[in-house]
């Protein structure tokens, strides 16, 4: 790859991210910190940034797509783990 492929290649952010799964700088998937089952990348918080959505309705967590990664701080996966800021209910 080359500095053209680039440009020919990542044209808006959602070619950019999926190019960056693929290199495995973002997560492809992940849990939910709360109540630990699947949770889908989708929905956009108002700033417009991309943000990770627990699937079980009872929970309902939403947790930023930054979260976890090297864009932030790493995230405590310990019990008694206090919820993190990108977190929201």
């Amino acid at each position: 790859m080359n500095l053209e492929w680039y440009f020919a290649n990542i044209t808006d952010e959602e070619s950019a991210a999926a190019f960056l799964r693929e290199k495995g700088v973002f997560l492809r998937e992940r849990s939910c910190l709360s109540c630990h089952q699947q949770i889908q990348l989708g929905s956009r918080r108002p700033n417009g940034s991309p943000q990770w959505k627990c699937t079980n309705k009872a929970c309902g967590a939403r947790i930023s797509a930054r979260t976890g990664t090297w864009l932030l701080k790493p995230v405590e996966l310990t019990e008694g783990h206090q919820p993190d800021p990108g977190v929201e209910r």
